[in-house]
């Protein structure tokens, strides 16, 4: 008895310690970035009333699910950096813990159960979204979490398998309209394991029966009536998206090699790698890019699973979303995000079946490679790469000065962090009206803009995200001249812009006094 449950101790105890490295990872620096603009509006939306947050998604382009659950976390554990990006941390930790369940179906053996749990800890891409206080951590975790259910719809399935797979597709379709996408996947990938079933007459307890197949279908059904609400606002918010221009451009085959290299790395690395730098970034892509597609390979040309297999599903959901962005690229790594953990899944399975065959010495050795180059590619480049704006560097810059100056955003952008981290007066100045949606439009309210006159101010702090020509034209035209300029990373500027002459009491010009500066 006690050989029995050596084993199963070991395989715990095993997998306590990656949950416990897993955690540690994603809690390092997790304040090190500054709250970044899309950051910042999820946030200024979760903290207005339930109803405001949700008439704001609707006029956005996602459903209200992860606002509505960031609005409770803050009511319990306030709005720091640290307790707004710990939401996106617990479901980081789901993540692992679903990769883990997700490989027993497809491991007999632990080590590679083990194996996957650990890619998924490590993996630089999922530990970047644990620390971002958005939705991409929630949407990973329910979609590999409905992946798992749906892989269990079987014959030998139980009731409450098929409950599961309805309430994480539902939790998953209202965190993110991209969740459409694995949702049409795996029902394709199910009608393919099915027919696959019917025509090679397959009888082993994982086809579907007649009845299994009604139940399947029920399943759908209650996920497209409980969905039905948001699916008519969804339409709606795609045709916005595709009746205006997107921020990202679309490049078939470049886009096709890049993101599939950033799954296995993120792109948030600083790009001036040191030696040890390149040495792990160029083995993790070498390594996880061709063993995860001879994963792929192996596993579709396994006929003992014929029912859904998991590289079938990750084509489909790559294909689908690189077909949708011929009209609207959204073939990049943070709306692909979900497909990471199969992926590593099908890495396990490539080391398993295809390193293998270089001997047993060999693949353990070059695994033990690939875990430690991500570990050092991590730690040593992205968790040390401030590849965010500094606003709060930016607002201890700004001498402010409520009865002369006035602060001014020509973009939404800067607009949002500002008012996450100050309560000092700011504005959007865009007469107008043209700020595009994906700048977080439908967080911004009338009286967020400004329309007075300029000229009653005598210095304009500008936060600004590059040069914009039109906007500086139009201050200069207001009399205004740029005296300083100071950059705080990632193309944000504060700019500081004085009258030429400021108008006293009697009509004559009064001259300024030098302003200060505070440079941190």
């Amino acid at each position: 008895m006690n050989r029995v449950l050596r084993p199963k101790c070991k395989c715990q105890l095993l997998l306590i310690l990656i949950f416990i490295l897993g955690f540690a990872l994603r809690l390092y620096h997790i304040d090190f970035q500054d709250i970044w603009r899309d950051e910042a509006a999820s946030i200024n939306a979760a903290l207005q009333p339930a109803q405001m947050i949700v008439d704001i998604s609707i006029n956005d382009t996602n459903p209200p699910l992860h606002q509505l659950l960031l609005n409770l976390w803050m009511k319990v554990f306030g709005k720091s950096a640290i307790s707004v990006r710990m939401l996106s941390l617990t479901f980081g930790m789901l993540t692992i813990y679903f990769t883990y369940l997700l490989s027993t179906l497809i491991f007999s053996n632990a080590t590679y159960r083990l194996l996957t749990a650990l890619f998924a800890s490590i993996n630089p891409l999922l530990i970047v979204y644990s620390q971002e206080a958005r939705a991409y951590s929630m949407l990973v975790t329910f979609a590999v979490a409905t992946i798992y259910f749906a892989c269990r719809m079987n014959r030998n399935a139980r009731l409450d398998v098929y409950l599961y797979f309805i309430l994480f597709s539902l939790l998953g379709l209202y965190t993110h309209n991209i969740f459409t996408v694995v949702m049409a996947a795996i029902m394709i990938a199910l009608f393919i394991g099915i027919l696959y079933s019917a025509l090679h007459h397959k009888k082993n307890g994982l086809a579907f029966q007649h009845c299994d197949f009604k139940y399947a279908a029920l399943s759908y059904i209650c996920i497209s009536i409980c969905y039905l609400p948001w699916f008519i606002i969804m339409v709606q918010q795609y045709g916005k998206v595709v009746s205006s221009d997107f921020w990202l451009p679309f490049h078939p085959i470049k886009g096709l090699i890049e993101n599939y290299g950033w799954f296995f790395t993120s792109r948030h690395y600083n790009s001036s790698l040191t030696v040890l730098d390149w040495f792990a970034y160029g083995f993790i892509r070498l390594f996880a890019i061709w063993l995860s597609i001879g994963g792929i390979i192996l596993e579709l040309g396994n006929s003992t699973r014929s029912l859904l297999k998991l590289s079938l599903l990750v084509l489909l959901m790559l294909g689908i979303v690189f077909l949708i962005s011929f009209k609207t690229p959204f073939y990049y790594v943070r709306y692909m995000i979900f497909v990471v953990p199969i992926l590593l899944t099908l890495l396990s399975y490539g080391i398993r079946d295809f390193l293998t065959l270089f001997g047993r010495k060999s693949a353990i050795i070059l695994t033990a490679i690939f875990i430690t180059s991500n570990l050092v590619f991590y730690l040593n480049n992205i968790a040390q790469n401030a590849f965010k704006a500094e606003y709060q560097k930016a607002l201890k810059y700004i001498e402010f000065d409520p009865a002369t100056d006035i602060i001014l955003h020509p973009h939404a952008s800067t607009f949002h962090s500002f008012k996450y981290y100050s309560d000092f007066p700011s504005y959007i100045y865009n007469p107008n009206r043209d700020i595009p949606y994906y700048e977080g439009l439908a967080y911004i309210s009338g009286g967020d803009y400004y329309d007075g006159h300029l000229a009653k101010y005598m210095r304009l702090w500008i936060m600004n995200l590059g040069k914009d020509g039109r906007f500086e034209r139009d201050l200069t035209r207001h009399g205004f001249i740029k005296v300083k300029k100071k950059h705080f990373g990632r193309r944000l500027f504060v700019d500081l812009w004085l009258l030429k002459q400021p108008a006293g009491l009697f009509g004559h010009s009064r001259k300024l006094d030098s302003p200060v500066f505070y440079d941190p």
